[in-house]
């Protein structure tokens, strides 16, 4: 396999050699030296079976990478030392090791070893407890040089032991030499002092030496129990330390490396690796299994001999741990390779909230680089900003409903990334059982950055004009009313502005569309610039605006508003290629106690219609009984309705007739209403309600149907002179698509002449779109009906547009004919109108005649019809009838007469 750690270096048994002549050489130096001899052949066979003893059941030591003996022979050093010879204590002592080594059966290295160090440090040993001074009977100095010479002794074989340790696994020497220090110290003193004993024992009563000896074996075996006790602790918690490290590897080739480190110091190995099972295995090989196809091996037992039962048991521990460690790891790549796939963050998270996984989707979302995020609180990681406080990522783990295997999910969560940035995600959070508790929890992060980007958008597209970006009707009627709510608790007043721009429809018609967007688009700039930070300003669509004023003290600073926005919108501003100045109209309502948002906006546009009406480029304050008046309109809204379907409505004739010949021409068709309490009702009265409220589409169908009507009845009683019967068309019956087709059903279902028909249509409707317009007239007269433009020059068109449209007649306005005998304006204008008409080959009416000055102006001018109450006012077609004389009647008078003009038939 490939994963695997070498031994001990060659140069280990060079030293172990060296070790051993060294200790030859140490005997032969103590045997020159010389000294006293034993007292009793019995007494040196006693130490060496007692040294023997302790060398063959030594208390051995092994922990990590570190291996250490402790034979107690300090005990014996004193006493050898003191009661015999030099060369016989260096004598017994070798050949104790010896009896050992036959016994335990131990290789020949750590045999020379053993002996060499031995034999070396026990004559340097003996050789300073004589120079110290030993001699004659035994006195205090003699006990303190031997003692001298057991410490020299014990501190030169752990220096040895721990070069040795060195130079085989690497170990520190610094580091084998402390390690235990304090319980070999220990040892050292208390051996050394029970030696004293049994010197003391041996030198007053030989046969006392068994009997002290007996302390001396007591203490060998509690130390052995304490010392195994000890190495049994710390061979566990080196266990369950390695075992952690290996699970915490989440990457195969990482588990075996550990699996190997660990395995190589906890049974002090020289080599340890991972093979096939199929391999043959060495005889000082200790091997466990992995799977079915590898096991992991330790070989070169650093203490030497065979490996004991509690080894195998360590190893086959760790085995186990290291296998279910590979199996999660691999799994663990597995999954790995499933979460790099997918583009949500994913994150795994222990019982404390540490990240121990992280996909490159959850890491490029969070805005960490590869790997940053494991191991770390993810309360360090993530600084949840959500709504909720208690779904935070670093609680999750601790919420009730997670620990009861529940599944939490935050379809909305605003989370901190790395760089403080916001980050909308969806969380998912799913616990992590393991023998009925949760152990932690897998949690998933999706990206809703453009799903919220989205929700945003379409918000504020609902709230929003998309032209100007300003709040549209919805938006402005939802702060209208949490002014109001606001004003009720905190006091103070509101204004509410209705501004319309003036002739605007000429801007979008002549410019272009575009051209008109751009206006718009400055209109609402420019009145966010005179505005309040605190205040709205809101398209209502088209060229409508309303502006919310909050906390106005009066009227008067509402008045100051709308002058400023007056001024402002005055300024030439850039439409297209060139500048336009523009106007407004504006409608103010201030707030009273009880109004409601509805209420205000209402009575805002009625003063908005009011300025307009009073010549525009003006503001007009609602007036106090805006309320009622509007309620008043919605009654006459409610009763006209009622009239439409009770028959109320009536249609009265007015004739119209030629101004040179007095003849009648034709009849105008007028709708009246006879109310039941006020009496007859001319158009003044209600055709405003009902144009607004689009009543005037079905009424003036009806109106339609009856003029038509009458004027087939008219030519069944005159068939010698029939007349031609005008009707007026609303601007909103003008704009039905199917005004043709009604048109043309009337006229088959009457059965009416077409050319009898004369459709009227004001100027200012005409003028209003004339793409459209010029398409509607032209259909209209492909039906062969006449057409005629109503209340002329009161739009201020150009009289060029004249040879536009297709018409029959140009109708003159009441306030020009009323102005012909006050000033040379009017009649200019009047006499221009019918020079242009007669140059393109159209009749002109004279609307209003009520003088026969102005008959008589007008057939000068050459006006061709005339119509008004000088010659008969509207009544129904029984009355018009009686008026108009018989052929033998009273002829036009002659110009310049004062007589009156007489209607005749023909």
């Amino acid at each position: 396999m490939g994963v695997a750690e070498a031994g001990r270096p060659a140069r280990v048994g060079l030293a172990c050699q060296l070790t051993a002549a060294l200790g030859v050489l140490a005997v032969v130096l103590v045997a020159l030296v010389g000294g006293h001899h034993a007292r009793s052949p019995w007494l040196a066979l006693g130490f060496l079976v007692f040294l023997a003893a302790a060398e063959t059941f030594p208390t051995h030591l092994l922990h990590m990478s570190e291996s250490e003996d402790l034979r107690l022979e300090e005990v014996f050093f004193v006493p050898m030392v003191l009661l015999l010879g030099p060369l016989e204590t260096v004598l017994v002592t070798g050949l104790a090791i010896l009896i050992a080594t036959v016994a335990t059966r131990r290789g020949w290295m750590r045999t020379l070893f053993n002996t060499g160090m031995t034999l070396t440090v026990f004559s340097g040993s003996v050789g300073i407890a004589y120079v110290i001074g030993i001699g004659g009977p035994v006195g205090a100095r003699d006990v303190i040089a031997a003692v001298a010479g057991g410490l020299f002794y014990s501190v030169g074989s752990s220096v040895a032991v721990a070069w040795i340790l060195r130079l085989a696994q690497g170990a520190d020497l610094r580091a084998t030499l402390l390690n235990g220090a304090l319980v070999r110290i220990a040892t050292w003193v208390g051996s050394l002092s029970l030696g004293v004993l049994v010197l003391m024992a041996a030198e007053y009563q030989l046969w006392a030496l068994p009997v002290a000896a007996l302390p001396a074996a007591v203490l060998q075996i509690a130390y052995v129990g304490a010392v195994g006790q000890w190495q049994q602790r710390e061979t566990t918690e080196a266990l369950y330390a390695a075992a952690g490290r290996i699970r915490a590897s989440v990457e195969a080739d990482a588990v075996r490396v550990e699996l190997v480190r660990s395995a190589r110091e906890l049974l002090a190995a020289g080599t340890a690796r991972i093979v096939e099972v199929a391999e043959p295995a060495a005889p000082s090989v200790l091997r466990a299994a992995l799977d079915d196809d590898t096991c992991v091996e330790v070989d070169e037992r650093a203490t030497g001999g065979t490996w004991t039962r509690s080894e195998s048991g360590l190893l086959q521990a760790l085995a186990a741990v290291a296998s279910g460690a590979l199996a999660n790891a691999l799994l663990f790549e597995q999954m790995q390779a499933v979460t790099r796939s997918l583009g949500e963050g994913v994150l795994a998270l222990d019982e404390s909230g540490l990240v121990t996984f992280a996909n490159p989707a959850a890491e490029s979302l969070l805005g960490w680089r590869r790997g940053e995020l494991i191991g770390h609180q993810i309360a360090e990681s993530v600084d949840p900003e959500g709504r909720d406080a208690t779904a935070s990522l670093p609680q999750w783990v601790h919420l009730p409903r997670l620990r009861a295997g529940e599944t939490l999910r935050i379809d909305e969560h605003v989370v901190t990334r790395r760089d403080g940035s916001p980050l909308d995600v969806a969380l998912t959070a799913s616990p992590v059982v393991r023998d009925g508790e949760v152990v932690g929890a897998v949690v998933v992060i999706r990206d809703v950055r453009d799903r919220k980007s989205l929700e945003r958008r379409l918000v504020h597209q609902a709230f929003h004009d998309p032209l100007t970006g300003r709040p549209n009707r919805a938006l402005f009627l939802d702060r209208l009313e949490h002014a109001r709510a606001r004003s009720m608790r905190d006091g103070g007043t509101q204004a509410v502005l209705f501004l319309d721009v003036d002739r605007f429809k000429v801007i979008n018609d002549s410019l272009g569309h575009r051209t008109g967007d751009q206006v718009l688009q400055t209109v609402a700039s420019r009145l966010v610039g005179v505005l309040r930070p605190s205040d709205t300003v809101a398209r209502f669509g088209g060229d409508e605006f309303t502006v919310l004023l909050e906390q106005v003290s009066d009227a008067g600073e509402a008045a100051q508003t709308a002058e400023r926005i007056l001024r402002a919108l005055q300024l030439p501003m850039e439409a297209g290629d060139r500048d336009v100045v523009i106007t407004a109209s504006i409608g103010i309502a201030i707030a009273e106690p009880g109004n409601a948002p509805g209420d205000l906006l209402a009575a805002a546009d009625i003063a908005m219609y009011q300025a307009k009406s009073r010549g525009k480029n003006r503001y007009v304050v609602a007036a106090a009984d805006a309320d009622e008046r509007a309620l008043a309109r919605l009654d006459l809204e409610m009763e006209l309705r009622r009239a439409i379907d009770e028959d109320e409505l009536e249609v009265h004739y007015q004739p119209v007739v030629e101004a040179k010949t007095g003849k009648l021409y034709g009849l105008e068709a007028l709708v009246r209403w006879r109310h039941p309490t006020l009496g007859l009702l001319g158009p003044g009265h209600f055709m405003d309600v009902a144009e607004d409220t689009g009543l005037v589409v079905p009424l003036g169908h009806w109106v339609l149907e009856q003029a038509c009507i009458a004027a087939v009845e008219w030519q069944r009683r005159h068939p010698l002179s029939p007349v031609v019967m005008a009707v007026n068309l609303s601007a909103r019956q003008f704009q039905q698509p199917d005004l043709c087709e009604r048109v043309a059903e009337v006229l088959r279902s009457t059965g009416l002449d077409p050319s009898l028909l004369a459709l009227e249509i004001t100027e200012t409707v005409v003028m209003e779109d004339t793409t459209t317009t010029l398409a509607t007239l032209r259909k209209l007269k492909q039906l062969k009906v006449r057409l005629s433009i109503d209340d002329f020059g009161t739009g201020y068109s150009s009289l060029s547009y004249l040879k536009r449209f297709p018409v029959d007649a140009v109708k003159i306005d009441k306030s020009f004919v009323d102005g012909l005998a006050s000033g040379p304006v009017d009649r200019e204008i009047v006499q221009a109108v019918i020079r242009l008409a007669t140059a393109v080959g159209m009749q002109t009416i004279a609307e209003g005649v009520e003088t026969t000055a102005q008959c008589e102006q007008l057939r000068l001018l050459g006006c061709t019809m005339l119509q008004g109450f000088l010659l008969s006012r509207p009544g129904s077609l029984e009355e018009v009838e009686r008026l108009v004389s018989p052929p033998t009647g009273a002829k036009v008078p002659a110009p310049r007469s004062s007589s009156g003009l007489t209607v005749r038939l023909g």
